[in-house]
């Protein structure tokens, strides 16, 4: 089975400061729960002090690059120069995608804080390593497992619920919430076949964002067994 990323690290120093800064990026993921988003949630900490708050707004604008850490990096650089992001680390409830990853980067973020592994878009680590791989920008190391299981009990409350704003609204009144979450990174990825199958198909930043693009219908993500994390279904913890 493929092992981790070697470079996310379930448990950072200063723990506790660390799980409060989570804690205000849960709070909004679960508001973005509560508005039919996909639930992440994030915030931006310089100095002690949050700077930025975010949370996914793809289904709302129908626009799939509305994820939580562009509406914060958006509402940051309305009132900061970008140099404050060398300085400032990002608290976010699920691993950045591709995409994020790569943005990350080139605002220099100092660190990065998230929750819960992205199978199937991880920029940090998940899929592709952007925080880390070559490149002209500034590396990023990347911590995981931060209240990793609120974090994975957001997406299992989304993917059981129906999506009003689907194009076609899949009826979900058999599935059942299942409250078991394994360790940060035990049996990541389950499926061994899948996994081998994603990275062989995965050799790019293109591909992965061809890929992510893919699984979006007119800019509006439609969750269904197909398309829930494999973290999730492979262990029955989503059920049709």
């Amino acid at each position: 089975m493929t092992p981790i990323p070697t470079l996310i690290v379930p448990t950072p120093e200063d723990k506790e400061v660390h799980k409060k800064f989570m804690r205000a990026a849960l709070d909004m993921a679960e508001t973005a729960l509560r508005t039919d988003e996909v639930p992440v949630g994030c915030v931006f900490v310089h100095d002690g002090q949050i700077i930025g708050r975010g949370m996914n707004d793809t289904n709302r604008s129908l626009c799939g690059t509305r994820h939580a850490e562009f509406i914060a990096i958006e509402s940051i650089l309305r009132s900061h120069p970008a140099e404050i992001f060398s300085e400032t680390d990002l608290y976010v409830t699920v691993e950045p995608c591709v995409m994020c990853a790569s943005a990350l980067r080139q605002l220099r973020i100092r660190r990065v804080f998230f929750g819960c592994l992205n199978d199937r878009f991880g920029g940090c680590g998940g899929v592709l390593k952007i925080h880390e791989g070559p490149g002209t920008d500034p590396r990023y190391p990347c911590y995981g497992g931060i209240n990793h299981d609120e974090a994975i009990m957001l997406l299992r409350r989304f993917y059981i619920q129906e999506n009003e704003r689907a194009p076609q609204p899949l009826a979900k009144k058999s599935r059942t919430l299942k409250t078991e979450v394994l360790p940060f990174g035990e049996g990541f990825p389950r499926d061994r076949n899948f996994g081998n199958k994603k990275r062989e198909m995965v050799k790019s930043v293109e591909d992965a964002l061809a890929m992510q693009q893919l699984e979006l219908s007119n800019g509006v993500p439609t969750p269904s067994p197909s398309t829930a994390p494999t973290s999730l279904k492979a262990a029955g913890e989503v059920h049709a």
